[in-house]
């Protein structure tokens, strides 16, 4: 009787496990389609409004032939868990597992810059603005690549 409890016990944190790691791995799932396609500024919100969320979306708005020509794509993380995609409503990422995925504190706004091949390249509690945004992209030997092809 006593082995049994013991392998159900060992069962359940064997699946407790997969679960874990299942779903740490599905905010790497969900960004799958953007990788090797396009670069993300991520930004959570702590509290509704976002007064930082909404400067970034400014940074985004003020030069979008320049987000654009970085294959720059702006996701934001509400409050409440609600996903924007260049300011439109996606069903399709969950904000909570992005959270996870990226240890964000509910307390507080962060930004990330995501590069193509999934990997954070910056992590901030303020907003990316534009001119320091441009210049790390520029300086990453892909970017520099690119730019290489396109003049």
């Amino acid at each position: 009787m006593g082995a049994q409890v013991i392998g159900r016990f060992l069962g359940l944190i064997v699946m407790g496990g997969i679960f874990l790691t299942a779903s740490s791995g599905w905010a790497e799932d969900m960004l799958e389609r953007y990788r090797w396609q396009d670069r993300l500024v991520v930004t959570f919100a702590a509290a509704a409004p976002s007064k930082p969320a909404t400067a970034q979306r400014a940074e985004q708005t003020v030069l979008p032939a320049e987000w654009q020509d970085r294959d720059l794509v702006l996701i934001h993380v509400a409050a409440d868990n609600r996903v924007t995609v260049d300011g439109k409503a996606d069903d399709h990422l969950e904000g909570s597992a992005l959270r996870q995925r990226y240890g964000i504190d509910n307390g507080r706004f962060t930004a990330l810059l995501i590069g193509k091949d999934g990997g954070v390249k910056v992590r901030s509690g303020d907003i990316l603005e534009n001119g320091d945004l441009f210049a790390t992209i520029d300086a990453m030997p892909m970017r520099q690549s690119e730019m290489g092809r396109n003049n």
